[in-house]
């Protein structure tokens, strides 16, 4: 067999075996009083959100070595995720930087996105359940959040413009004030996805959304929450309470949104007009003259 076959065979075992990396979890039944549901779920109750009913949607209890950390609701006919569900933890672990590797769900055979279908298409995987919100915790938690029926397709500018006017201030508000003992604080994200498909029949988002609950498990202190939602294409933003994030939700899909089966909210109710972050102003500051004669065209512009 010459050098070259040999090469040939060693990459397409490599691509093969990065490919193939799958996780095995549990199909729920919505229905059910599963523990899973129990778990990341307020009071067990899923959220009322596009009600589309059939085979295409499955419900996921997301594993990794055989320990439960989120769910997952899935369509197979999108091929991208509707939601995902988990709840916020802290710790102060020190974790790996290493990037894992993505996975997909052997259950859903050929019905999901798989690593080829990003490759320059122009899109990242954007995760629901985000890498973020699992630090510090565990590398397992960490992992079990790259599979890829938890990511949706975004470019690379609304990944991270999700990152700054979503991901992280959520994080940081619940770390503030929801992080006395016994509080439990549940996390919802989702999307709405476009009427059409990409070239590879994967459905890109129009909107990505997320919902805070912060259970203080307390007749003394109220529960509240907040939300957050995006246009995936213009980046335009808004924020606020849950009512809002609802009724906006609602009228973007024609069909009624309940998300945490209550209305607790700690914020005024106010329409979720979508805006752009603002940017901070880019001041030219003025190179020193090295010399006594220097070019001024070089700074001409300088404040």
């Amino acid at each position: 067999m010459g050098c070259i076959t040999v090469s040939l065979l060693l990459y397409t075992l490599i691509v093969f075996s990065k490919e193939v990396q799958v996780t095995i979890s549990d199909l729920v039944d919505p229905e059910s009083n599963d523990e899973c549901l129990r778990e990341f779920f307020y009071k067990g109750v899923p959220p009322i959100y596009m009600n589309t009913g059939g085979e295409s949607d499955k419900f996921i209890c997301q594993k990794y070595k055989g320990k439960k950390y989120f769910f997952t609701r899935y369509s197979t006919r999108h091929k991208i995720p509707i939601y995902s569900a988990y709840k916020i933890e802290f710790d102060n672990k020190i974790i790996s930087n290493k990037r894992p590797s993505w996975r997909i769900e052997k259950q859903l055979n050929s019905n999901q996105t798989k690593n080829k279908d990003y490759l320059n298409s122009g899109f990242q995987k954007g995760h629901l359940n985000p890498k973020y919100h699992n630090q510090n915790i565990s590398e397992n938690r960490i992992k079990a959040t790259f599979t890829l029926t938890n990511a949706v397709p975004m470019t690379g500018e609304a990944n991270n413009e999700w990152f700054q006017v979503a991901e992280k201030p959520l994080f940081y508000k619940m770390r503030i004030y929801c992080s006395f003992p016994d509080a439990t604080r549940y996390i919802i994200v989702g999307v709405i996805p476009a009427f059409t498909k990409n070239e590879r029949n994967i459905n890109i988002p129009n909107y990505i959304w997320s919902a805070a609950y912060c259970d203080t498990n307390s007749s003394k202190i109220d529960n509240w929450s907040f939300g957050y939602l995006m246009d995936t294409h213009t980046t335009f933003h808004a924020k606020g309470a849950i009512t809002g994030l609802q009724q906006k939700l609602t009228d973007l899909t024609g069909s009624r949104v309940e998300i945490f089966n209550t209305t607790n909210s700690n914020q005024e109710d106010s329409p979720f007009d979508l805006q752009k972050r603002p940017r901070k102003p880019i001041i030219n500051v003025c190179p020193k003259p090295k010399r006594k004669r220097h070019r001024p065209e070089l700074v001409n512009n300088c404040k």
